[in-house]
């Protein structure tokens, strides 16, 4: 009796401490972030991505307030031929930041050539706008 116990102890310590082998994947990414000079009052800014690789995940555009009172919109803007679509948009409000993230995804992919952020604002304000992109080349 005390062989098979010692036999089973032995056993199980040995299928214990085997460990199967991992690979541990890193993920393959790319970001870009460009920013535009202060928006002042009512101006209209454009940040463009033109071309655009394909394998795009999101972008993400922000306005940060610097003073006044911060209103109007951010559209997210296609094109194939250099005359832009409207895709999403972000309504500004009054508060320190404004941010949305527009994804992309992996069924529908980048169907456009180029897209732009296209920074809108009206009213007594001073801002800051950015926009970044994010492509996962190892999907």
């Amino acid at each position: 009796m005390k062989k098979i116990l010692y036999g089973l102890l032995i056993a199980a310590l040995t299928f214990g401490t085997i460990s199967l082998p991992t690979i541990k994947v890193k993920a393959q990414s790319t970001k870009k972030v460009v920013s535009v000079d202060t928006l002042v009052d009512a101006e209209t800014q454009n940040i463009t991505f033109n071309p655009m690789s394909s394998k795009l995940s999101a972008i993400q555009v922000t306005v940060k307030k610097v003073t006044g009172t911060v209103a109007g919109k951010v559209y997210l803007e296609g094109t194939i031929d250099g005359n832009y679509v409207l895709l999403d948009s972000l309504t500004l409000s009054d508060q320190a930041i404004n941010t949305k993230i527009f994804p992309f995804t992996r069924s529908v992919g980048t169907n456009y050539l180029g897209y732009r952020a296209r920074f809108a604002t009206t009213g007594t304000q001073t801002s800051t706008a950015s926009a970044s992109w994010l492509r996962r080349t190892d999907d």
